[in-house]
């Protein structure tokens, strides 16, 4: 902390250890006062010029950060939209293979019906190889 005085102006010391305020510093010592001035001005150009190229890399970074966010709602869109047909195949494939158990028990327990039950299998079987190959589909998109 500077030391200052009654009126809170900064309080300096010349060459010969006088203090006094900006304005006797300016009387007495103006080479001193003018370096100080430029050493300031100097100082405020350069944090002028950080200032704006932190600005720069800030709003850089937001735009980034906007993209990525964007890129990660259609990410979270799309696997919305997997997780859906995933369970539609699901539920096919499970109906199909519940139609094939239930052929398959009506046959052992009924040879009769052997007829009945192999066509119920050969059209359930299309459905299932589909469904299978639209499974390995996605599984190699991912």
């Amino acid at each position: 902390m500077s030391e200052r005085n009654s009126s809170g102006e900064r309080l300096y010391k010349d060459i010969n250890g006088v203090k006094c305020n900006i304005r006797g510093m300016i009387r007495r010592e103006p080479e001193w006062v003018a370096s100080r001035f430029n050493i300031m001005e100097n100082r405020i150009d350069t944090l002028t010029a950080e200032r704006d190229e932190t600005q720069a890399k800030v709003r850089t970074m937001c735009h980034e950060a906007l993209a990525a966010d964007a890129q990660f709602r259609d990410l979270q869109a799309d696997l919305a939209a997997m997780t859906a047909d995933r369970d539609r195949l699901r539920e096919v494939v499970e109906a199909c293979h519940s139609a094939m158990c239930s052929a398959v028990h009506e046959l052992e327990n009924n040879p009769r019906k052997h007829l009945k039950a192999m066509l119920a299998i050969q059209q359930a079987q299309p459905i299932v190889n589909a469904a299978r190959e639209q499974q390995a589909g996605a599984k190699g998109g991912e």
